[in-house]
């Protein structure tokens, strides 16, 4: 055995001994199907390295064996870099994986069973919109899903762009999503029938048996579609033994039921059984043009993967085959899709029923389902191999007691949680004795912007307290809540790092760049000179232009009846003359000159182009190749991020520069590497606008390595800090309220997340 072994023995031998009673068993038990419940601070991520090196101690299986499926590149890596400490070079021979990462590597290994082995590239949000909209141009005169507005296009195509994806995170093909829709049919007017004459017409508190009746006779009619509305009148029925009111009876009625054409009460899902019925063939089409088009979605990954496991017998065995132990982070957050990947790739009748999967979760944390994550697969987990072995990890390393009890009451208000369904405790307790009691405050302000003063108060308090900063976090339900913080912070110098996602064409540098494109394009063709651009161009505060200058350009015009730009080359002040100089050379080297060298010459950056990525880009290519020289120079980036305004404010010069490539970028995939043109920019945005894709851009900015942290729920998820406050908590924020869609999934069907119920509410304020 060499020293560096030997080191890692005794390292793993160490941390094995520092883990309590549950967490042994869960590294213990490296074979069968295991489910661990790890609740928050309970030592999850040091588990899962633990339990790879004891697989690995054992020798009953190589690294390269061993596949870890995780959600985010930060948590693959962060596990593989924990490992490296643990088992040293094995670290890099084990699978560690994102689902769709794993799903590109089998793509990429074994190409023959995917896209006729023919290279397929991924298509933008705005390349499935064109292909849908050329599908819904060819739908049959007042077909259900064709409504069209002269100015706002297809009434259900964005509807249907974005139920595809869902129907994808579902695992579920167009035949089978059909099949379903077409199975719920049959069921509908029996179930309707027990509605009529259960029902009654107003809720009073005689109608309690009503329901008990209607719940009872739903389970009976023995089908998936009449057991959910079972289980959810059943919800409704504990409310009202909890509260002793007929509100929840009442709620119920109202969002599950409607009244028909008839006038008769039905079931509001079935009135929209046609127009799901069409949606699975538009789905179909859409698959279909996709595949002619070289593309695949990013929902496709998986399904493709499940669908050729599902298909080739000789693929699936290789891959069984090759990882014989699976482990699955974050269970929890997993959707139908993903799940049947890991079904697919533990099945082997060999394995007699009890494969080698380990997963690790907790339900009470599934705060994803945005991203189509089914907190049913947790719940049911044991329904899907034999002998399920389940570990509680209910020793908590991270928090006191006292926030330990107050999370717990607010969790357990839930109805859909592992500890009601199972006979299982998952009460966490307070094991670490290092950390000192703290204090949980609850204040109430007049208004938020006394609240946000407050909190910037109370931070600069601690900080002036030798605080570090890097201990405090403001954790709010969204990004806008965090934005209205940073000017609070600002004023008082507080440092902080915050990643902000935003959409690129909000950003108003971005849009200024963006109208001037669009006027430089038109020049030279007089039909289409876009003359009524350049009042909002010369009201640009970067070229110092004042309001009376502007107007007696108009006057001129006007007086003159010339066009604006012909004004401008007149006028006396020499300062407006030059500009309409600089525009017209500009204009006219536009039908020719790249994009980015006519962007970089409007920024006024002539030395680093501002518009590349890194030194061998394109970008850089073009300007060391082409020259374009003007006498004017643009005060764009002087104006905007000279030094003094640097110094003021940093972080909205790297938003920028980020805004400007993630623009460019987008742009580049949608010419497909053709010579980018300043004409092209209103082609590319006029497309996103006119199918409402926004073109998002997440930007980091931290002032030092010791700064305040801002974050979102969702990010905030597994993070500690010794000093938290959580901002704007109230209903209208954090509750929310439901979005309304033209087409909603069917109750046996329930594809749709952004957080749609109370449940979730609780689970994301928990974590």
């Amino acid at each position: 055995m060499n020293k560096n072994s030997k080191a890692h023995n005794i390292l793993f031998e160490d941390r094995y001994k520092a883990l309590n009673k549950a967490q042994k068993k869960a590294v213990d038990t490296i074979d069968g199907p295991v489910m661990v419940i790890a609740g928050p601070g309970s030592g999850k991520t040091e588990l899962l390295s633990l339990r790879i090196g004891n697989i690995l101690k054992a020798g009953t299986a190589r690294a390269s064996s061993i596949l870890c499926l995780t959600f985010t590149e930060t948590a693959a890596r962060n596990m593989r870099e924990r490992l490296e400490k643990l088992i040293g070079a094995d670290a890099y021979r084990v699978a560690i994986y994102t689902f769709h990462g794993f799903c590109t590597d089998i793509i990429g290994r074994y190409p023959e069973y995917f896209f006729n082995a023919t290279h397929f590239r991924p298509a933008s949000d705005l390349a499935q919109s064109e292909i849908l909209e050329k599908i819904f141009e060819r739908l049959p005169y007042k077909h259900v899903l064709g409504g069209f507005h002269p100015e706002r296009g297809y009434s259900y195509l964005k509807e249907c762009q974005s139920k595809i994806k869902d129907i994808k995170k579902g695992g579920l093909t167009p035949s089978r999503f059909k099949e379903i829709i077409q199975e719920n049919a049959l069921v509908y007017p029996m179930l309707n029938k027990i509605l009529a004459d259960n029902l009654p017409d107003r809720v009073g508190k005689d109608s309690y048996n009503s329901f008990v009746t209607m719940r009872d006779l739903f389970i009976q009619s023995e089908t998936s579609l009449g057991a959910r509305y079972a289980i959810s009148i059943g919800r409704a029925l504990e409310a009202v033994d909890q509260t002793e009111k007929n509100t929840p009876l009442s709620a119920w009625k109202s969002e599950n039921t409607t009244k028909d054409e008839a006038g008769n009460r039905v079931l509001k899902d079935f009135l929209l059984t046609e127009k799901l019925l069409a949606l699975g063939d538009v789905y179909e089409m859409y698959q279909v043009a996709l595949h002619q088009n070289g593309y695949f979605d990013y929902e496709d990954m998986i399904l493709q993967v499940v669908e050729a496991l599902t298909k080739h017998i000789s693929l699936r065995t290789e891959l069984e085959e090759m990882y014989q132990y699976i482990m699955v982070d974050e269970f929890q957050d997993t959707n139908n899709a993903q799940l049947s990947l890991v079904k697919a790739i533990s099945s082997n009748p060999v394995h007699e029923g009890k494969p080698n999967v380990c997963v690790v979760g907790d339900d009470d944390q599934a705060i994803y389902k945005f991203q189509g994550a089914e907190i049913s697969n947790i719940l049911s987990f044991k329904k899907l191999y034999d002998d399920v072995e389940v570990i509680v990890l209910t020793e908590n390393y991270r928090s006191t007691q006292k926030i330990l009890d107050f999370a717990r009451a607010i969790v357990v208000q839930g109805f859909e949680r592992l500890e009601t369904r199972e006979k299982i405790s998952k009460n966490l307790t307070a094991k670490n004795n290092t950390l000192h009691d703290g204090d949980i405050y609850t204040l109430s302000f007049p208004s938020p912007e006394e609240e946000y003063a407050y909190i910037a108060g109370e931070v600069a308090t601690l900080l002036k307290n030798k605080v570090e900063a890097k201990e405090i976090a403001l954790i709010a339900r969204e990004h806008k809540q965090l934005i209205l913080l940073l000017p609070y912070l600002d004023k008082l110098d507080i440092p902080y790092i915050y990643t902000r996602k935003e959409n690129v064409f909000d950003e108003q540098h971005v849009k200024e760049l963006i109208t001037l494109c669009r006027f430089l394009a038109t020049i030279g063709d007089t039909k289409y000179e876009r003359d009524d651009l350049l009042p909002s161009i010369l009201a640009f505060p970067f070229w110092g232009l004042d309001r009376i200058s502007i107007w007696r350009i108009a006057e001129q015009a006007k007086r003159e009846n010339v066009s604006w730009l012909s004004a401008m080359e007149q006028s006396s002040d020499k300062n407006i003359a030059e500009l309409a100089k600089f525009l017209i050379e500009l204009g006219i080297a536009s039908q020719t000159t790249p994009l980015e060298i006519i962007l970089d010459t409007l920024i006024g950056s002539k030395d680093i182009p501002l518009t590349s990525e890194s030194p061998d880009d394109d970008a850089s290519f073009l300007r060391e190749n082409i020259t374009l020289t003007t006498e004017f120079t643009s005060p764009y980036k002087a104006f905007y991020f000279g030094k003094s305004a640097l110094k003021e404010n940093a972080s909205s010069y790297i938003h920028f520069l980020s805004s400007l490539r993630v623009f460019m970028r987008a742009l580049r995939e949608y010419k497909e590497g053709e010579s980018l043109r300043a004409h092209d920019v209103g082609d590319f945005v006029d497309m996103h606008v006119s199918y409402s894709i926004p073109l998002i851009n997440e930007t980091s900015f931290a002032h030092n390595e010791n700064s305040i942290q801002l974050l979102t729920s969702h990010g905030a998820k597994g993070l500690e800090f010794e000093y938290v406050f959580v901002v704007a908590v109230n209903d209208a924020v954090w509750a929310g309220s439901k979005k309304g869609s033209k087409l909603s999934f069917p109750e046996n069907l329930p594809l749709t997340g952004a957080g749609d119920n109370e449940d979730d509410f609780i689970r994301l304020f928990y974590v």
